[in-house]
């Protein structure tokens, strides 16, 4: 009678299923089998019976090589008999689950692994949402920061447009002061010089009223 064998990946849910022959005399069987783009499945065992089938045993070794870690592992490593039949188990590699599961019935799936799995991808995705939350906090801040720079650099383009008008202020009040200033000194000019014509036509009419 065979044992049957159901190995899968618990991330993909890709299986392979195989039929293990229990009631042979001294035979030894090693292969390797694809199950998915994450897992092969190594399988190796030894059987032995007496006359008959009496007596039969099985030692079975069922490994799974992760082609994502390059990683081997062993799910199961037992002695089948007629008193033994069933086993399950699972190997965790980083954040991939596998499982597998040696039964006398051929429709036993393992169901040891799959909350692990879920475990993982839940932790996965809750990560994975904190990173975003992160990055969106991090865009944020950056936004924050850029209109701080760009209200600092208005904020220093006002305040020199105040102080070049207040400059320019300044200069307009030494202009006006000095142009003043000028203005004072030319009518004092203005005021010598006619002071000047004054005297020279009083002098002129002497002259003349001496001649006379």
């Amino acid at each position: 009678m065979p044992l049957h064998l159901i190995f899968q990946c618990c991330k993909c849910k890709n299986s392979l299923s195989h039929d293990i022959w229990s009631i042979a005399r001294n035979h030894k069987y090693s292969d390797s089998k694809y199950v998915c783009e994450h897992f092969n499945v190594i399988i190796d065992h030894v059987s032995s019976c007496f006359l008959l089938g009496l007596r039969w045993r099985n030692e079975i070794t069922i490994k799974a090589y992760c082609k994502i870690y390059y990683n081997t592992k062993t799910v199961i490593d037992r002695t089948f008999n007629r008193d033994f039949m069933e086993y399950q188990n699972y190997a965790r590699f980083n954040n991939i689950v596998c499982h597998a599961r040696i039964s006398d019935y051929r429709g036993n799936y393992p169901s040891c692994g799959f909350n692990l799995q879920n475990e993982i991808e839940y932790n996965e995705r809750l990560e994975q949402q904190r990173r975003e939350e992160r990055e969106r906090e991090r865009e944020r801040e950056r936004r924050r920061q850029y209109e701080r720079d760009l209200t600092a650099q208005l904020e220093a383009m006002i305040e020199r447009g105040r102080n070049e008008e207040a400059q320019q202020q300044n200069e307009l009040m030494i202009l006006k002061e000095e142009c003043n200033k000028t203005k004072k000194k030319f009518k004092s000019h203005i005021k010598l010089i006619q002071l000047d014509i004054g005297r020279i036509f009083e002098q002129m009419f002497n002259i003349q009223i001496e001649k006379l």
